[in-house]
C-alpha cells in the first residue's frame, strides 16, 4: 500500500476519489473536514477514497510536497467529530505516511455502502440534513437525481 500512496502523492491529479490539502484540519476548520468527508463518502464509486494532507497544488498544475508542519492529529479526535455529526456511520481512518523524508496525513474513506451521508445536527455553517457529493475534482450539494441513484443501487 505504501508504494501505491507514494505514486498517488507524486503523480495523481485530484479526482472523484482523491483530494489534496496543504494543512491538517484544525478545530476552526472542522466544518470543512465534515463537508469533505461527506462529499467523498457520497461519490458514486465503491472505490476507497483519499484526502492527503501536506500536498499543495499550484495554479500551474505542479505540486509542492509540504508534509505536516505540526504533529499528526490523533485519529480518535476526528473519529469522535465525525461520529457526533455525520449519519449514517462513515468509515475512515487517519494515519501518517512517510514520503521523501516528510510525513503526510492520510484520510482513507472506505466501505461507503450506505449513501447518502449527511449532517445529523447543526455544526458551525453546516445544517442538519445537508449533504454533499464529490464529482471530479469539486464538490457540490446533493441533488434529487443523486438520491435517486442511491435508491436504485440498494
Amino acid at each position: 500500500m505504501a508504494e501505491v500512496l507514494d505514486e498517488i502523492i507524486q503523480f495523481e491529479n485530484e479526482n472523484t476519489v482523491l483530494d489534496f490539502k496543504s494543512i491538517q484540519y484544525e478545530k476552526s476548520t472542522y466544518h470543512s473536514l465534515l463537508k469533505d468527508l461527506i462529499s467523498m463518502a457520497n461519490a458514486k464509486t465503491k472505490d476507497d477514497k483519499y484526502i492527503i494532507i501536506g500536498v499543495k497544488l499550484k495554479p500551474d498544475g505542479k505540486r509542492e510536497f509540504l508534509g505536516l508542519t505540526d504533529d499528526l492529529i490523533d485519529d480518535a479526535t476526528y473519529q469522535q467529530l465525525v461520529s457526533n455529526n455525520i449519519e449514517p456511520e462513515l468509515h475512515f481512518i487517519y494515519y501518517p505516511h512517510e514520503y521523501e523524508k516528510k510525513t503526510f496525513g492520510i484520510f482513507k474513506i472506505f466501505n461507503c455502502h450506505d449513501q447518502p451521508y449527511m449532517m445529523k445536527k447543526d455544526y458551525f455553517k453546516l445544517k442538519v440534513g445537508e449533504s454533499f457529493i464529490r464529482k471530479g475534482s469539486h464538490q457540490t450539494r446533493l441533488t434529487r437525481k443523486d438520491i435517486d441513484f442511491y435508491i436504485e443501487q440498494k
